[in-house]
């Protein structure tokens, strides 16, 4: 895993605009198909009984699998998602302007920093949704950021990717 330092590559923070439009094609890259093979399955339950649903649900499954793996490989190599990777920004550690580790990104930004708290009776929609306002601030860190240690940055010029899904490192 690659985490030399991208202190020599051009850059700048993200922009918020950049920031939620990387998560919106997130969610239809992965949340809109998911809907799509459910509503298939529903109507082919009602009509051929179970033998397409299983099938549809297979499908459904290995869908998931395989955008999940693109996602976390993505990030362990590049510091990137797939929504992050089309628009060429990066997460980066704070401590160091290296790619964020890909075990800091999962426990303390995702898990910590946007599902357990987001996911709390009664105020978890409340903080998700301030959450996600903080990119407006002059640093554009949202929460998640500020728990994980980390900055979300756009890269420019000879260091943008290379092709549609690019894996090689960063630096």
């Amino acid at each position: 895993m690659d985490t030399s330092s991208i202190s020599h590559i051009p850059t700048a923070l993200a922009t918020p605009g950049r920031r939620l439009l990387a998560m919106l094609l997130e969610v239809v890259i992965l949340v809109i198909p998911i809907f799509w093979i459910l509503s298939i399955a529903k109507f082919m339950r009602d009509y051929y009984k179970d033998s397409p649903v299983l099938v549809l649900g297979i499908g459904g499954i290995i869908y998931v699998i395989i955008v999940c793996t693109l996602q976390l490989t993505l990030m362990a190599k590049r510091g990137q998602t797939l929504g992050k990777h089309l628009l060429n920004i990066y997460v980066i550690d704070d401590n160091g302007g290296k790619k964020l580790r890909l075990g800091k990104y999962l426990w303390l930004r995702f898990i910590l920093g946007r599902t357990l708290l987001g996911s709390i009776p009664g105020i978890g929609p409340l903080y998700a949704l301030i959450d996600v306002l903080f990119i407006f601030r002059r640093d554009r860190k949202t929460i998640h950021d500020m728990i994980a240690q980390s900055s979300v940055i756009y890269v420019s010029g000879e260091h943008r990717r290379k092709k549609l899904i690019d894996f090689s490192p960063l630096a």
